[in-house]
């Protein structure tokens, strides 16, 4: 065989999602027939945007405004609609078909926008929502600002919500991702709703925001909240970051949709994210990547799913020391239970085993600091995680002793073959 190729074709993402778009989208325009659609790559208005910001000092604000009218246009092109088990691929016929798209497309759309025009932006990734990212180039200035292209309250600077290093410095030496923090507990500072009913509901329809389980969101200061409220940032340039939304999204719809293809979801994984798969947050348990993991392993995939569980293991960040960390020794354990092989789970002990796996690296302190946990709590090994870790492995054991029973078991009531007299 040939070398395998991810199943994404490479050139399905290097076709723009907002070539096929006109804007307004049909139902606007259908409520202003004087009002003329075009298609958004050679709209007027993206033309006037782009000519203002051109002629502009150039600026971080000049960059800002032209970015808030960016997504003010992408808004009037795509209806906004959540992710469900029903939402389609991201294809470029698909979303100008139908005119809707959840965060993901609307953050590409948004950004292949900003790319036609010179604006200067990346793209970033926070508890499993899209959204571009604004960051100023002038020496000593930590500016940022985020645009949430379907909420126009969260058009917003985030200066006093990023932390840790600048993610533009991590990038320019050679990161395939920035990593900071993003406190939503700022950004809702200044989203300007007083009605209390109203505020809470504001809130709960974005679940991204946080992850106070009770749904509380105190605008506060109290440790708890803080915690809650301080996601993980990841920062991509434009184009590679349009390519792991585009890849991403497929995925969960190939893993989670209602004609599923783990096939497809673990190839664009293998072959696409060694090293920056981007739902590490280990709040979120790594829900996805364990739903394909079941699906691979059912499909006897042994070999998929083990390679999924070496991009997850290469992706985790440092100073992760949740059940993330299990992950790969899990799947072997799995697979070894599926296929009845003791071998799997001899492996499977071995990671447990590994010191290297469950040892904070001697500059942990540093890592902190840069990626802002100004809130978190210093991670450590705890007596807990170490018991995991242990109970882990002595679970590994009884289901190799199982399996070698079993195995036993299935061999004395094998018929022996006849032999010819």
């Amino acid at each position: 065989m040939g070398e395998r190729t991810p199943h994404t074709n490479p050139s399905i993402l290097d076709e723009s999602l907002m070539a096929g778009l006109k804007t307004p989208r049909r139902g606007i325009a259908e409520s202003n027939p004087e009002i003329g659609r075009q298609r958004l790559p050679d709209s007027t208005q993206l033309k006037i945007i782009g000519t203002a910001y051109e002629q502009s000092p150039l600026t971080f604000d000049d960059a800002i405004e032209a970015a808030i009218l960016v997504g003010h246009l992408v808004r009037q092109t795509l209806e906004f609609e959540d992710m469900d088990e029903a939402t389609p691929l991201l294809t470029t016929e698909l979303i100008a078909q139908r005119e809707k798209a959840n965060c993901y497309g609307y953050t590409i759309v948004a950004s292949e926008c900003l790319d036609q025009i010179g604006v200067e932006h990346y793209v970033g990734y926070v508890n499993q929502h899209a959204v571009v990212m604004l960051f100023d180039r002038t020496s000593g200035s930590k500016r940022s600002f985020l645009l949430d292209v379907a909420t126009k309250e969260f058009y917003q600077e985030t200066t006093k919500a990023v932390g840790g290093e600048d993610p533009l410095d991590q990038l320019w030496r050679g990161e395939l991702r920035a990593i900071n923090t993003l406190q939503t507990s700022e950004l809702l500072r200044k989203v300007d709703i007083d009605d209390p009913g109203k505020r809470q509901k504001f809130i709960r329809d974005r679940f991204w925001l946080s992850f106070d389980k009770d749904s509380r969101h105190r605008d506060d200061d109290e440790y708890e909240y803080l915690l809650h409220s301080q996601l993980q940032l990841i920062t991509m340039p434009s184009v590679p970051g349009r390519e792991m939304l585009r890849l991403y999204h497929n995925v969960i719809i190939n893993t989670l949709g209602n004609n599923p293809d783990p096939v497809a979801a673990s190839e664009d994984i293998i072959d696409q994210f060694a090293g920056i798969y981007p739902d590490i947050d280990p709040r979120n348990k790594l829900e996805h990547a364990k739903a394909l993991r079941t699906k691979l392993i059912d499909r006897h995939m042994g070999d998929s799913a083990l390679a999924l569980a070496d991009v997850i293991k290469a992706s985790l960040l440092p100073d992760d020391t949740s059940e993330s960390r299990f992950f790969k020794g899990e799947t072997l354990r799995k697979i070894a239970k599926v296929e009845g092989d003791p071998k799997k789970i001899d492996e499977a002990i071995k990671e447990y085993d590994d010191k290297k796996l469950f040892k904070l690296p001697p500059d942990n302190d540093e890592f902190l600091a840069s990626v802002g946990r100004v809130v978190a709590r210093k991670p450590v090994l705890s007596r807990g995680f170490e018991k995991t870790r242990l109970d882990r492995i002595a679970a590994a054991k009884q289901d190799k002793e199982k399996i070698e029973k079993r195995l036993a078991k299935s061999s004395r009531h094998r018929t022996p073959p006849t032999q010819d007299r």
